[in-house]
């Protein structure tokens, strides 16, 4: 045969072969290439491309799994800080995206605070990474209050739905269930008083008060609770009735003591007046005796002896310190005389209490009633002024013609 004939191959081939060739060569590094070939870099494959694109995105950014993110944790749809697994927990709170922070108070988007399954006792996070459960205020069955406890089902402040009794404390019974508020006294309990809308402990005695409501002795005196009702001058500023400070003996009471410093008989009450047990004096004052005001009338002008309760003299002149002609600390300024001289008046009959029958007084007026009057006048003069005063003539019996006249002044008191 002849020599070997080998196919003939157009130059493009040749040329397209040796650098397929070449290609082929370079599946494992630069040692699997031709000597006169220079290998490219190495294709990314379609993971290393992706874990590359993923690893650019950074805290807050929208995921949808851990490789995308650069911390390696995606959670509730953001790349996370971390994996934010604990209670009430979430890493897409506004503000905060990217952050594990707090579920927001009142919010369960993970229904985790369901509990035990009863819809009436399910909570919410507390907005610090825990759950809030409603506690037996909130009542799941059928329930019943009498005499200020309330028995049947509520929440336990766990999630759970059970048999329970709750005493209402400062509160009555509204129906079903206790009272939380209050608008009137009746609203709570025996012990306690309404307040603000709310029912508070009576207080004990010597605490701070406004009225006997608030008070478990039902005394309220001088702003504290008071163990008696420690009327004036007794006071209670410490929770116990006591005179100035002290504790009277058996059979005393607390009386005020006063001066009387013009020595006519009746005291008056002053700055200097002294709060202490009857029958127990304070020493005298500036030399003059402390007197039990509660046995005794008062003076109205202790300055001056003429004026004082009782008074039963008549007087010209106006008083010497305030003026006026009330003598006898009534109030009143009583006249000595009346008007009318010109009529009849009677003198002194011969036995107290008959009547004038004939004479200067009318018929039936009784003796004594009208002993003298200004004449001719309708209203009586005014204290301290001058006038004509007609008197009976003193014969000692009524008599017809027997008066006579005067000028007089007019006396008050």
């Amino acid at each position: 045969m002849g020599e070997a004939m080998f196919p003939i191959f157009p130059a493009w081939f040749l040329v397209v072969g040796a650098t397929l060739g070449i290609l082929a060569g370079c599946t494992a590094g630069a040692g699997d290439c031709a000597a006169t070939a220079t290998c490219p870099a190495p294709l990314e494959s379609d993971s290393d491309a992706s874990t590359t694109l993923q690893q650019e995105l950074a805290l807050g950014a929208n995921c949808s799994a851990a490789e995308e993110c650069s911390s390696g944790h995606c959670v509730d749809g953001k790349c996370c800080e971390s994996a934010c697994d604990g209670a009430c927990e979430r890493c897409d709170v506004p503000g905060f995206a990217g952050q594990c922070t707090p579920t927001p108070e009142g919010l369960d988007p993970d229904d985790e605070c369901v509990g035990g399954g009863d819809p009436a006792c399910a909570g919410a996070c507390d907005g610090n990474r825990a759950c809030r459960f409603p506690d037996e205020s909130t009542w799941c069955g059928v329930m019943s209050c009498t005499d200020g406890l309330q028995s049947g089902f509520a929440c336990n402040g766990e999630g759970a739905c059970v048999d329970v009794k709750v005493a209402c404390g400062d509160y009555t019974c509204d129906s079903e269930v206790c009272r939380s508020t209050c608008e009137a006294e009746s609203d709570c309990a025996t012990s306690a008083y309404c307040e603000d809308g709310a029912c508070r402990p009576r207080k004990g005695n010597g605490e701070a008060c406004s009225d006997d409501g608030q008070c478990q002795s039902g005394y309220c005196i001088d702003g504290v609770c008071c163990a008696t009702a420690c009327e004036a001058p007794w006071s209670c500023s410490s929770g116990e009735c006591l005179c100035n400070g002290v504790a009277c003996g058996e059979g005393k009471t607390c009386t005020v003591y006063v001066l009387d410093r013009d020595e006519d008989g009746y005291p008056a009450s002053s700055a200097n007046d002294v709060i202490g047990c009857s029958g127990e004096p304070p020493p005298p004052f500036e030399g003059h005796a402390y007197i039990d005001s509660s046995g005794a009338q008062l003076d109205c002008d202790d300055a001056d002896p003429e004026v004082h309760p009782g008074q039963k003299k008549f007087f010209t002149s106006p008083r010497k310190n305030s003026g006026g002609f009330d003598y006898d600390c009534d109030g009143v300024e009583t006249k000595q005389y009346g008007p009318g001289g010109n009529l009849r008046v009677c003198t002194v009959c011969e036995d107290l209490g008959d009547f004038c029958g004939v004479g200067l007084g009318f018929a039936n007026d009784p003796c004594n009633q009208v002993p003298a009057a200004f004449t001719n006048l309708a209203v009586a003069p005014a204290c301290g002024t001058t006038g004509t005063l007609r008197r009976c003539k003193a014969t000692g019996a009524c008599q017809a013609g027997e008066s006579e006249t005067e000028t007089a002044t007019q006396g008050c008191r």
